[in-house]
């Protein structure tokens, strides 16, 4: 095989963002078959997973490093559920202060003082729930976006998971037909198709899968053309 072009560090950051992508996509299938389950939970672990996705596809093109100083502008908003129900709770108690505001100026005999007091108090806990139920909105138009996003995201990642299913199945093949052979005998064609093979699958995990096809048909026509 040829040598890898990864640096031991390079492996490693790949393994660990591999093993994430693995977490949470049993997370995501847990949360998908959970009832009820929280639409925002779900898409922001699908938001996580096409975060980790990018990494890799940084390790491969080697921009790492500047992947990681913009991943704070990638990475999805996380928590939504707690915050949509830290924001629900608030415009609750908003409006319970509105009703006992409201209640208060109903009592007889208040001052001028009073009255203009409470209603002034009304205005500013109307405005703030306004504005809670701005963000609210904002929350949800986010959950939305992401939703459309990561339908197709899935879809790959589905696409994917098979793809490396498949090559694993013939790896193991060609992987007992070598071991089956005596020990001093080899088998060079065996030998070949294991390392293509192999790369092939390295390029389906680093999602470069159709620039290996192109190359791999243009090395079996200049091989073919090479023989005539």
């Amino acid at each position: 095989m040829h040598p890898s072009k990864f640096s031991a560090k390079d492996k490693a950051i790949r393994s660990q963002v591999r093993m994430k992508i693995l977490n949470l996509r049993s997370q995501l299938k847990k949360l998908q078959q959970d009832t009820p389950s929280n639409p925002a939970d779900i898409e922001s672990c699908k938001g996580e997973i096409e975060v980790l996705r990018k990494e890799l596809q940084s390790l491969e093109d080697a921009g790492h490093t500047t992947f990681i100083k913009a991943k704070g502008m990638l990475e999805p908003k996380k928590n939504l559920s707690s915050k949509s129900k830290k924001l629900e709770w608030k415009i609750k108690l908003l409006k319970t202060r509105i009703k006992n505001a409201e209640k208060k100026l109903t009592k007889q005999g208040l001052s001028s003082e009073t009255i203009e007091k409470q209603e002034k108090l009304i205005l500013d806990l109307n405005k703030q729930i306004f504005s809670l139920s701005e963000e609210q909105k904002a929350l949800k138009n986010f959950n939305h976006t992401r939703f459309l996003e990561s339908t197709k995201d899935t879809s790959e990642e589905d696409s994917q998971a098979k793809k490396l299913d498949d090559i694993n199945a013939k790896i193991s093949v060609v992987l007992g037909k070598i071991v089956s052979l005596p020990d001093n005998e080899k088998d060079e064609h065996l030998n070949e198709e294991l390392h293509l093979l192999e790369m092939e699958k390295e390029a389906i995990e680093n999602f470069t899968h159709d620039h290996f096809l192109e190359n791999l048909e243009v090395m079996k026509a200049k091989r073919k053309s090479a023989l005539q």
